[in-house]
């Protein structure tokens, strides 16, 4: 039972992590001005201080529903800078899984920085062009 295994994620994951500390909560939002969706902001920042991760503890210190988890875990994954595992269960069911970024913190930073640079000059050099067409 989970009472008798207090270090297992399982039963790690029912305790509340620290809430999203005041520069967490401002990466989280200039991740989002740059493109990144507001639960992949809030799962980065919080991956940010290494470890894996529970879906529920990432949940509970970015205020996030498991929904919004699962879509901030999904587009990490997809953008390179997120590993996960299953964690081992007794009994039947589909695994858990836990969360850590692929890439330290920096790194993976680094990463989301350059794509939404390249994001933001295409859309410079595009709204450059609608404005000289319509200078026309």
């Amino acid at each position: 039972m989970l009472e008798k295994r207090p270090n297992h994620p399982a039963a790690r994951a029912s305790r509340v992590p620290r809430a999203l500390t005041q520069d967490e909560r401002r990466l989280a939002e200039i991740l989002g001005a740059a493109g990144l969706a507001r639960p992949a902001a809030r799962c980065l920042a919080l991956l940010a201080r290494g470890g894996w991760w529970m879906a529920a503890e990432l949940a509970d210190a970015g205020l996030l529903t498991p929904q919004e988890v699962s879509e901030g875990t999904r587009a990490l994954d997809a953008k390179g800078v997120l590993r996960k595992e299953p964690v081992p269960r007794e009994g039947p069911g589909r695994p858990p899984l836990r969360y850590q970024l692929a890439l330290d913190a920096k790194t993976a930073l680094a990463k989301i920085e350059s794509e939404a640079r390249v994001a933001l000059e295409r859309d410079l050099e595009l709204l450059g062009e609608l404005r000289d067409r319509l200078a026309k």
